[in-house]
């Protein structure tokens, strides 16, 4: 009987040192699987630092390039715009210098008209004093106006043409 309780006794022990030593390595496990956790957590930080500090790197780049392209475009939109207004300006010069040459050259052309001496002779019609030129231009004697031109045939006076029409008339001719 004694050794019956011997035995359980060591059988007690037994697994009382069994379940000791199953606790101990439950408790081992778990150690070993928290340091796993925390070292698989502390490398997925690593990484996410890691990707982290990748995008931002990316994002810069990204950033610097578009800011370089923006900028380039603007020069590029502000050389246009220099360009344009250069043109229009040159534009606008030549047009004032075409109106101005025009002008001077209408000017020059009234002058002259002006200046021209004609030959006439006195001139009476229905009780009116002329001045009629050797291409039968009537002039007024008092104001020495064009009047109209004399037609021999009709022994009428016709009126004289549009300025527009001699332009013309001019321009047929030639």
């Amino acid at each position: 009987v004694e050794k019956k309780k011997n035995t359980k006794k060591t059988k007690k022990v037994e697994l009382v040192e069994d379940a000791e030593a199953v606790d101990k390595k439950d408790a081992e496990e778990d150690k070993e699987e928290e340091a796993k956790k925390a070292a698989d957590k502390k490398d997925a930080e690593e990484k996410a630092k890691k990707e982290a500090k990748e995008k931002a790197k990316k994002e810069a780049k990204e950033k610097a390039k578009k800011d370089a392209e923006e900028k380039a475009k603007k020069e590029a939109d502000k050389k246009e715009a220099e360009e344009k207004a250069k043109k229009e300006a040159e534009e606008k010069a030549k047009k004032e210098a075409e109106e101005q040459a025009k002008k001077d050259a209408e000017e020059q052309a009234k002058k002259d008209a002006e200046k021209k001496k004609v030959s006439v002779t006195r001139f009476e019609f229905e009780g009116k004093k002329y001045l009629k030129s050797s291409e039968n231009i009537l002039y007024d004697a008092d104001t020495k106006e064009e009047m109209g031109i004399w037609c021999e045939e009709t022994k009428s006076i016709k009126e004289l043409p549009d300025d527009d029409d001699e332009e013309e008339e001019e321009e047929y001719d030639e």
